[in-house]
């Protein structure tokens, strides 16, 4: 008698940021007398307060690939300096400290970028969270994403808990140019399409995601796997590219590339709400019983 099997599908880690899309968090008026960088800023703060963070400390923005460049410690910087005049609740720490604070812990930059790292750096700093974030070309100006942590309950060791994404922009002004160091279209994708959750794009939530109708002689001899793919949501809510990046079994792989190009997705948005295509991964998992 064949064993009962049963599927679950789970969006890959960073899908739980689905549920955090920006929010009108200003009063009526008030937004349109801000600059784009005082208006992240502010709605950073809000969360933070609405989070019950305490103290912060901002470190430097990536390219959309991860690059160090010198326009992402200016636009922390800008980022940082904005956010202590907002809320007087929240400490925020100086960011001139971070670099002491790395000699301390022996790291050099690149191995800041590290998840683990930021959290040592942070607990050192004495604030219970950090924010990172990422940037990239947006029309003629400049995608930003953060992401920010908490790290009151980080033991040393363990991770720091994801708390939400803002997504919005920064203005290419003739200052923010002279940071950048690189012309601003050779951070754009070659084709197009950003990764979600960076640069100032959302991530596209999956409204209809049946399960895969895998063989079932082949989910009984693999038992137990994951599948994990690399999907493109097109603005229409579509999966247009699918690549299986890891997969206990051949034989598995057509099933779930049928599947998933069939899957209808709430697609992702820009900073200024218009729907993007982005590229973000998605693994399938199943468990026989």
């Amino acid at each position: 008698m064949l064993r009962r099997y049963c599927f679950r599908i789970r969006p890959a880690a960073f899908h739980i940021l689905l549920a955090f899309f920006i929010a009108n968090v200003l009063a009526p008026g008030t937004q349109a007398s801000l600059s784009p960088t005082e208006d992240l800023a502010s709605k950073l703060a809000v969360r933070l307060s609405d989070s019950g963070i305490k103290s912060v400390v901002v470190f430097d923005l990536t390219g959309p690939d991860g690059q160090l460049l010198p326009f992402g410690s200016w636009a922390a910087d800008q980022i940082s300096n904005r956010l202590a005049g907002v809320d007087a609740r929240i400490q925020v720490i100086e960011r001139a400290r971070i670099a002491a604070g790395m000699q301390n812990e022996h790291l050099a930059p690149k191995d800041a970028v590290a998840a683990d790292a930021k959290t040592r750096i942070s607990r050192l700093l004495g604030a219970d969270s950090f924010v990172v974030g990422s940037f990239g070309p947006f029309k003629d100006q400049i995608g930003v994403t953060l992401v920010a942590y908490s790290t009151s309950n980080a033991k040393p060791g363990t991770k720091a808990q994801y708390m939400f994404m803002l997504n919005g922009k920064m203005r290419l002004d003739p200052e923010a140019a002279s940071h950048l160091n690189v012309p601003l279209e050779s951070l754009r994708p070659s084709d197009g399409v950003y990764n979600a959750g960076y640069a100032g794009n959302t991530v596209a939530e999956c409204e209809s995601c049946p399960l895969p109708q895998f063989p079932v002689a082949t989910v009984l001899k693999v038992k137990q796997a994951t599948i994990v793919a690399i999907i493109v949501v097109s603005p229409e809510g579509r999966v247009t590219e699918v690549k299986i990046v890891g997969s206990p079994d051949i034989e598995l792989n057509a099933e779930a590339i049928k599947a998933i190009k069939d899957y209808r997705y709430k697609p992702a948005v820009d900073p200024d709400g218009e729907a993007v295509s982005v590229r973000m991964p998605f693994s399938i998992i199943f468990n026989t019983k």
